[in-house]
């Protein structure tokens, strides 16, 4: 209606006990619950970081679009990205298109990320999450 979108993290819409993802991942306080509550317009950015878990599934089936949402481990990454991709080719068409693609996350300075992605500095040349960043590159 006003060209904008609200992105939210979707860890605390996740059963962590049933699933088995955790406390961290996924809720264990019920508010997994709240997921239908929310409305269908709302991007659902699905964070895991240990593991590539099959959850975008989760949320495309309640009709939200979802990004997987990789940090620091090429490994999780690359696989998420197999994983979305794999939904998507396997998707019926009304599925398919909720299945909005990958994006990284950083939690640290700025210019680690900046400067590895230079080749500035050992240091941030070496940051995993900017060693993740350029093998998704590759693939993209």
């Amino acid at each position: 209606q006003n060209g904008k979108e609200l992105w939210i993290w979707g860890d605390r819409l996740i059963d962590g006990k049933t699933t088995g993802i955790g406390l961290w991942e996924g809720s264990y306080n019920n508010t997994y619950r709240a997921l239908d509550m929310i409305p269908k317009d709302v991007v659902i950015n699905d964070w895991h970081y240990e593991k590539a878990h099959p959850t975008p599934v989760l949320f495309a089936a309640k009709g939200f679009n979802v990004i997987a949402c990789p940090w620091q481990k090429t490994d999780v990454a690359l696989n998420q990205v197999k994983m979305m991709n794999m939904f998507k080719e396997n998707a019926s068409k009304e599925m398919k298109p909720r299945y909005a693609g990958i994006m990284q996350t950083f939690w640290n300075n700025t210019r680690i990320f900046i400067d590895g992605m230079n080749d500035a500095t050992e240091e941030s040349k070496n940051d995993p999450s900017v060693q993740t960043f350029k093998e998704l590159t590759k693939i993209w």
